[in-house]
Order: C-alpha cells, then sequence, then structure tokens
C-alpha cells in the first residue's frame, strides 16, 4: 500500500511503525470523502499517535494533492495487545496509567521502597496515601508524566508499573530530558519480558516527546548498575546526602 509507504518514511519508532500499519491496513474509514482509487495519491500526514486503557489512538490528517487539500480527519481505534506477550500461561497487556489507577500505582511503589529504599528514605507513616495523591495529578498532565500498568491474566489484575517524566532544562545542553521515575514488577512475574515491555512504552514516549536524554535515579549496587550499564546508560554524577542535623 503506497499510504504505508509514505508512513514508513516518517520519523516514527518501529513500535509507531506497527501500530500506525495495522490502521492503515484495516483501511481508512472516510472513503467516501474520496474518489475510487484517489488514496494511492493521497497526501496525509500522522498528527497524534498514543496510548489509553489499553487502545491506540492515530490521528491522520491529509487532503488531495492540487485540490486545495481540503483536508479530512480520521481517527482509529485498535486493540494495543500484540502477539507474542505472555507472562507463564497468561498473556498480559500494557495500558495507559489513569486517574482510576494511582491505588495501585501506590501500592507498587510502596512495595518498590521496601525492596530498594536508599538510605534516609522510607515509605513513611501517610507514604501511601501521598503517593496515590500524586500519582493521580501526575498522570492527569500528559504532557509532562505518563504512566504504564502490565495488565495479566482473565480478570486483568495489575502486576508491574512504569512511570516516567519529560521536562526542559533552563539552561545547558542537551535542553529535553526524559526522566525514568518508578518501575516495579512483582517479583513472581520478572525475568519473562513483562518490564521490559513496560519500558519498551516508557521509551516509546519519550521518543515521541523529541527526549534527548535519559535520566534515572537508582540505588547505588552493583546489580543495579550492570543492569543499568546494560540498557546504555553511564553513571555520571553521585548523589551525596546527609540528614539535616536539626531534624528529628
Amino acid at each position: 500500500m503506497k499510504l504505508w509507504n509514505a508512513a514508513d518514511q516518517l520519523e516514527l519508532s518501529l513500535f509507531e511503525k506497527k501500530a500506525t500499519g495495522l490502521v492503515l491496513e484495516k483501511g481508512l474509514g472516510r472513503r467516501d470523502f474520496l474518489e475510487e482509487g484517489s488514496l494511492s495519491g493521497l497526501s496525509f500526514r500522522i498528527c497524534r499517535l498514543e496510548s489509553s486503557l489499553g487502545f491506540w489512538y492515530v490521528l491522520i490528517v491529509g487532503g488531495s494533492p492540487g485540490q486545495g487539500n481540503p483536508g479530512w480527519v480520521e481517527e482509529e481505534l485498535l486493540d494495543r495487545q500484540f502477539p507474542g506477550k505472555r507472562a507463564g500461561n497468561e498473556a498480559w497487556k500494557i495500558v495507559e496509567a489513569g486517574v482510576e489507577d494511582a491505588p495501585v500505582m501506590a501500592e507498587f511503589w510502596a512495595r518498590l521502597m521496601e525492596e530498594e529504599a536508599p538510605p534516609f528514605f522510607s515509605v513513611g507513616t501517610h507514604g501511601r496515601r501521598r503517593a496515590e495523591t500524586a500519582f493521580g495529578r501526575m498522570v492527569t498532565q500528559r504532557d509532562f508524566y505518563r504512566g504504564y500498568l502490565a495488565l495479566q491474566g482473565p480478570e486483568l489484575h495489575a502486576s508491574g508499573f512504569i512511570l516516567g517524566s519529560v521536562y526542559d532544562r533552563l539552561y545547558g545542553e542537551p535542553r529535553r530530558a526524559g526522566n525514568i521515575l518508578h518501575w516495579y514488577v512483582l517479583p513472581e512475574l520478572r525475568s519473562q519480558g513483562m518490564g521490559e515491555d513496560l519500558y519498551r512504552h516508557l521509551l516509546a514516549w519519550f521518543e515521541r516527546e523529541r527526549v534527548e536524554v535519559l535520566e534515572v535515579m537508582a540505588r547505588k549496587e552493583e546489580a543495579r548498575t550492570r543492569a543499568w550499564m546494560a540498557r546504555g546508560f553511564e553513571g555520571v554524577l553521585d548523589l551525596f546526602m546527609k540528614k539535616a542535623p536539626w531534624a528529628p
């Protein structure tokens, strides 16, 4: 399909191309706007590609060349789950986190803290409640934060999550940064690809946001250092901390 050949020339990630390809292969629903056979000559661009609650939305805007580019809008909805994503005998799928997911994200964060909290930090008495409030606010600010959940089993129980942010530095280069804030998968489901699937989804969002550098703050341990270096990260700074002498 010539439309797909044109899409292949756009600056999309491999994952985005796959999702876009499924839309184009299904055909454009507003064909009544176009003359028969005019698809091959269509001029179009992909304006938005994003996921929400397990589905991909692709917004395509275009028009016929030489006719004033009158334009049309096509918004397709398709299932986000691709084959080959399995944990044991049960499939999982990755969905974008919403406000309703804040409680489970807070619970995962608390478990993450129990496993690897650095010195001077703990969940605290009101930690889960405060984390739930913070995560609920974050996921509504979609220009700055994105969270993804891994849902598994017939009941689609949440089994892990990842949360990231993007920001522009006030000075210095590179300016556009992506920050991996939290990343957690239930221990019994690790080493099966679920965590990597979450990671790829966050990277796809970073790519769409034109992030220039990735950042992560991790506990300083040999195993964790090796894991991040295997993904291409480098240790560039050490964080020095002390408890304030006047703090209780």
